[in-house]
């Protein structure tokens, strides 16, 4: 292959790579308010989440139940984390749409801390 065609099929599979920037949520934080509407759980918390992929907004991390291998246990984990008032940090994957903002974190995993 002569060097202008590597040099395309290096440029064409780097931009057919997903512009997502996934990670971390930052620094665990104590929970201070939940809210459950329909098949979503809001997570807040009193300062802002980390925003890896820049969703419009970073105050509260969206948890999805179709966007999740295991709801059930991510939602139990958050209420026990908020009731016990233990940190939780997240693993953040895009950003999704809200009733509220333009979108907002969307997060796949949640670490419970001590």
């Amino acid at each position: 292959m002569r060097i202008g065609g590597r040099l395309f099929l290096a440029l064409a599979l780097l931009a057919a790579q997903p512009a997502l920037a996934h990670g971390s949520g930052g620094a665990p934080q104590t929970i201070n308010q939940v809210v459950v509407e329909g098949n979503r759980m809001f997570v807040y918390a009193p300062s802002a989440y980390a925003n890896p992929d820049s969703c419009s907004t970073s105050g509260y991390v969206v948890l999805d139940a179709g966007s999740l291998n295991q709801p059930d246990w991510i939602a139990s984990t958050i209420l026990s984390a908020f009731n016990a008032g233990k940190k939780v940090a997240f693993y953040f994957q895009g950003c999704v749409a809200t009733n509220w903002d333009a979108s907002a974190p969307l997060a796949t995993t949640v670490y419970l801390l001590p």
